[in-house]
C-alpha cells in the first residue's frame, strides 16, 4: 500500500492494491518481491528439515504467488538452447547432456 502511494498511484490502483484484493494481482516494490524470495526460502528450508527428520512424505509449500505470475513453470529453455549456451554441454549428445543436467538437478 505505501508503495502504491509513494508512486501517486490512482484510485483503482489503490483499491487493487487493498486488503480486500488479491495481492498477486497488484505492483510489487523490489522489497515487497524480496521479502516474498526470502519467505519461500525459509518455507523450503523448514519443510526440507521437516522431511528429512519424517518418516513420511511432507508436501512441499507453494511459493508466494506474484504479481504476473500464474501456474507452474514449464522447462525454461529447450535442451538444444541450453547445449548451446552451457559450455559444460557443448560437444555432447542429447541424450549425455539431457542425463548430466537430470544429474545436476538432483533427478539422475
Amino acid at each position: 500500500m505505501n508503495t502504491a502511494i509513494r508512486n501517486d498511484a490512482s484510485e483503482s490502483e489503490l483499491a487493487r492494491g487493498s486488503a480486500q484484493s488479491d495481492p498477486a494481482r497488484g505492483r510489487w516494490s523490489a522489497t515487497d518481491s524480496m521479502l516474498a524470495s526470502i519467505l519461500d526460502e525459509i518455507r523450503m528450508g523448514n519443510w526440507a528439515y521437516v522431511q528429512v527428520h519424517s518418516e513420511q512424505t511432507v508436501t512441499k509449500p507453494e511459493p508466494i504467488r506474484r504479481p504476473g505470475v500464474t501456474g507452474r513453470r514449464g522447462k525454461l529453455m529447450t535442451l538444444e538452447d541450453a547445449m548451446k549456451i552451457d559450455p559444460r554441454l557443448r560437444g555432447m549428445e542429447p541424450d549425455e547432456a539431457q542425463a548430466f543436467l537430470d544429474g545436476v538437478r538432483g533427478r539422475g
